[in-house]
């Protein structure tokens, strides 16, 4: 799962900003991660600060499918270990409001 994540994440560093496929690189990640919660717990525990800040725009998707406290305990030690992602709070609020 992680390898996937990251292999997506790489790709879509390397898109221009206005690049359609886009969409379709976030959709996978969605659909990775929704695969299996503790994995996807145990992905997002693992991954660096780069792809966090690529994989946070689906905390609020993953947190609506998954309604679980255990998810959202991780999404937390996120904005704990990656400060430096300035929208990671935003990101994790919204994920905790979609529960």
């Amino acid at each position: 799962m992680k390898e996937e994540i990251i292999k997506i994440v790489s790709q879509l560093g390397k898109k221009h900003l206005d690049d359609p496929t886009k969409s379709d690189d976030f959709n996978n990640i969605v659909n990775i991660l929704l695969k299996s919660e503790s994995q996807a717990i145990d992905c997002l525990n693992e991954l660096d600060e780069n792809s966090i800040s690529w994989v946070s725009f689906s905390f609020e998707d993953l947190s609506y499918k998954f309604q679980s406290q255990e998810f959202i305990n991780c999404l937390n030690r996120l904005v704990v270990k990656f400060p430096n992602i300035s929208y990671l709070k935003d990101d994790v609020q919204d994920a905790i409001d979609a529960m």
